[in-house]
């Protein structure tokens, strides 16, 4: 008895060992990708970069773009730049910037990997998948650590807000998680509000703990958009939208990213003098009705132009382009891996985990109509890993379905071995003793069940 209450503790115990190895393995695959494999770095020509110095220096938001200052701005969501630029504070000095949000990126990393079991075992019923999942990850370039973006962090926070709402509890830390993300990046808006009502639409959260999880976002919001008001003359999270959806819409655009250099050179501030200075001139509202109005004109005269950019950038977002080595041939097989789970998800039930899918596509269709770049799959990959792993471990228990039958296929010898000597006849089997047999196994069952009562 005692060796079995200490094997039952062993096991009870056991995850949580499993969740820091996994930590750990991820904290060094984060750290030694940033290191080796990102191509970007902590230069002005990135406007969260470029915010973050114009905070370390005047204090102020503004000034997102390399080619000539233009004020304050809302260009991106305040929390990444913000962060920065209290780095900055501490040490003006680019090295030292780039250290501190290398390890931050490899910490974040591991600690999205380690949620992974658990969103296996509440989403899908099965740890093992969410464990196999971050092994994969682990073992294999699927993610790439860019520590000046906010891909990572945004996908460990959606990671975390998934894995607390598909609970009954912790409703505030719902609503924080899905605050935090907001503010992180409004594209991840889409996917909240989708997964929210989805968990009320199944029962999961009652409609009262939707509510308030959107008002404590909401509240959390409030500040930086009452700012924007003020400074800017916009209620708004960030008001590039706009300008992205005017640049990557026009007669030069391209579905890739890397493919639109002339747009980008003609059309974005950043890179674009003459655009600096009309944003400067303007401000910053006035100039982002001016792209979303020749964005909206071009829609409208190059209507099957736009559809196919739409679904190309779409399709590159699951399917990034093959420039983008080593990670692209990777998360192609994890795509085409995710299909069939998928495609399970959605037909056959109505569930969590086709919420899930449900929620990614709202994700990936914000930037089916503007840039189309791998960092900007980072956040939803976690969910490809999942649904790439359920599709492994079904393989697996059909093969060791199939394997196992094949055990259970006994030679003629093993077979009449198995049937007791009374009943056999040499070497060779009869199918009249295995018949024999049965039929005495029946009549003994039989005489052993309990005599019916009367039923009067």
């Amino acid at each position: 008895m005692e060796r079995i209450d200490a094997a039952s503790n062993v096991s009870a115990a056991a995850p949580a060992p499993m969740g820091g190895r996994i930590f750990l393995y991820g904290f060094a695959h984060g750290f030694l990708s940033a290191v080796f494999l990102s191509n970007a770095g902590f230069y002005t020509g990135f406007e969260s970069v470029a915010i973050a110095n114009s905070l370390a220096t005047t204090g102020k938001f503004a000034n997102p773009f390399a080619a000539l200052p233009t004020g304050l701005t809302a260009h991106c969501a305040p929390v990444y730049p913000a962060l920065m630029g209290l780095i900055l504070r501490i040490h003006n000095g680019r090295f030292f910037l780039a250290t501190v949000m290398t390890l931050l990126s490899a910490l974040l990393f591991g600690i999205l990997l380690s949620l992974l079991p658990a969103l296996g075992e509440r989403l899908f019923d099965s740890r093992k998948i969410g464990t196999r999942a971050a092994w994969i990850a682990i073992l294999l370039p699927v993610f790439r650590i860019e520590p000046e973006s906010e891909s990572i962090a945004l996908a460990a926070v959606l990671a975390s807000f998934c894995l607390v709402s598909a609970g009954t509890r912790r409703t505030v830390l719902c609503g924080v998680l899905g605050g935090i993300a907001v503010l992180l990046s409004p594209a991840a808006a889409p996917l909240i509000g989708v997964w929210l009502l989805g968990l009320a639409f199944l029962g999961r959260r009652n409609g009262r703990d939707v509510l308030a999880c959107s008002l404590i976002v909401f509240t959390m919001c409030l500040p930086w958009c009452l700012r924007n008001l003020g400074e800017l003359g916009s209620f708004t999270l960030r008001d590039n939208f706009p300008l992205e959806l005017q640049v990557h819409n026009n007669d030069l655009a391209e579905p890739a990213f890397a493919d639109n250099l002339r747009a980008l050179l003609k059309f974005h501030p950043n890179l674009n003098v003459h655009e600096a200075e009309l944003l400067r001139d303007s401000g910053e509202v006035v100039y982002s009705r001016k792209k979303r109005s020749e964005a909206l004109d071009w829609i409208e005269t190059h209507a099957r132009r736009f559809a196919y950019l739409t679904l190309a950038r779409w399709a590159l977002f699951w399917f990034p382009d093959r420039r983008a080595l080593p990670f692209a041939p990777v998360v192609w097989v994890l795509s085409a891996l995710a299909i069939p789970a998928i495609f399970s998800a959605v037909r056959y039930s109505l569930g969590i985990r086709s919420l899930l899918v449900l929620s990614l596509l709202a994700y990936s269709s914000v930037y089916g109509l503007v840039a189309s770049d791998f960092r900007y799959s980072q956040p939803a990959l976690w969910g490809l890993l999942l649904f790439s792993s359920e599709t492994i471990e079904k393989w697996r228990r059909h093969l060791r379905g199939s394997t196992s039958w094949l055990h259970r296929t006994q030679s003629p010898a093993r077979a009449n071995a198995a049937v007791p000597s009374a009943y056999s006849s040499g070497p060779a089997y009869s199918p009249r003793a295995r018949t024999r047999h049965t039929h005495a196994t029946c009549l003994r069952s039989m005489k052993a069940l309990p005599a019916p009562r009367s039923l009067i």
